[in-house]
């Protein structure tokens, strides 16, 4: 089986996370190609490009212009990423085994490199998955062709089976229906059951994803049928709501105490 997740915006600028070792990007060239094109954009360019401030689009040429004169600090991707699913895996206590069962059972989708390894070595950028950089293609349509066999071939070699912990926008990378058609894809979806009703919290569903990557990586799972023994913050699989392609995880509201009546 294996685990994806996608890339975060927000990136750490070192890391010391004690790791076995580290690998080159597989789509490395393509990624330092794509750097030194946004090397070479303007900051005000950059603010269009990626809807951002000043500020945040001087930083990203910054950090393009280090990656394409090999200044640029590198990372293991899994120690890269700072958003909140990656917060949750919390890898600074990740022993060798862990970090040895990730490399092989997890992968995280990314707007510059393609498709990562925990170990691959990266550097911070900033690139959206819908941000046009050519010829009217997103930066999500240009992968497509790239990822999608690698993509599909490496699910079949791992057992045939995808844990999509990604969010919905990562599907844009690859050519879906074929992913669907070529492997057995299992969702696992996150709510809070309100007034009867579930509904999904962008940033509880997030850090649930990281909580169970991380349950994957430290169990060494590596069948979805294991997860339904997964709990965490109250959240916990609702046999009522799923089906075998689509995991439910449901958290009961808790009701506000404070309010009176």
């Amino acid at each position: 089986m294996i685990t994806w997740i996608a890339f975060a915006k927000t990136m750490a600028a070192w890391s010391d996370a004690k790791v076995p070792f580290t690998t080159d990007p597989l789509f490395e060239s393509i990624a330092l190609e794509r750097a030194e094109e946004m090397a070479a954009v303007p900051h005000e360019a950059m603010m269009d490009l990626l809807n951002v401030n000043e500020s945040i689009a001087l930083r990203t040429c910054g950090q393009y212009q280090r990656i394409r004169n090999g200044e640029a600090e590198q990372m293991p991707a899994l120690a890269a990423y700072s958003g909140a699913v990656f917060k949750r895996i919390a890898v600074r206590d990740f022993d060798t085994d862990d970090w040895l069962f990730a490399q092989d059972h997890l992968r995280i989708m990314s707007s510059l490199y393609g498709i990562l390894r925990p170990l691959d070595r990266i550097s911070a950028y900033r690139l959206d998955a819908t941000s046009v950089i050519a010829y009217g293609k997103t930066v999500a349509e240009s992968w497509r062709p790239l990822l999608t066999g690698p993509f599909i071939s490496l699910v079949k070699d791992s057992g045939g089976v995808l844990l999509d912990l990604a969010s919905e926008e990562m599907r844009l990378f690859l050519d879906w229906d074929q992913v669907r058609t070529s492997v057995r894809v299992v969702k696992a979806d996150f709510y809070e059951r309100r007034s009867g009703r579930l509904k999904s919290v962008t940033m509880f569903a997030k850090m649930c994803r990281g909580e169970m990557a991380r349950y994957v990586i430290r169990n060494r799972i590596d069948n979805p049928g294991q997860l339904t023994s997964f709990t965490w913050d109250g959240f916990a699989y609702d046999a009522s709501e799923s089906t075998a392609e689509r995991m439910v995880f449901v958290r009961q509201q808790t009701p506000d105490k404070s309010r009176t009546v």
